[in-house]
């Protein structure tokens, strides 16, 4: 019965060690990203008080703000009820809709 109680006790452990590593983990990155964010926009407001917009503008769409990177997928329903996913499938579906 001892070393059932010793696996418990060292997942527990384990446990507590990912949860302790993933939360430093964490802070850290987001405090990277804090400080990353925080660097362009003091550059970005830099080059607005020195009149170049064009610059401004550029390092504000580098950050992708408006950019909407995730994946998207789009599924329909074929004639007989089933569900397509794949792009040229759910195309050819959509073009012999819109023939008739």
């Amino acid at each position: 019965m001892r070393g059932g109680d010793g696996r418990i006790s060292t997942v527990k452990r384990g446990r507590q060690k990912y949860r302790r590593l993933n939360n430093e983990l964490r802070r850290e990155t987001d405090k990277a990203r804090e400080d990353y964010i925080n660097e362009v926009c003091d550059e970005i407001m830099t080059l607005q008080r020195i009149g170049r917009y064009d610059l401004m503008y550029a390092k504000a769409k580098e950050l992708g703000w408006k950019e909407n990177t995730r994946i998207r997928t789009q599924e329909i329903e074929d004639p007989s009820g089933k569900t397509v996913s794949d792009q040229n499938e759910v195309k050819a579906l959509w073009q012999g809709q819109s023939t008739g």
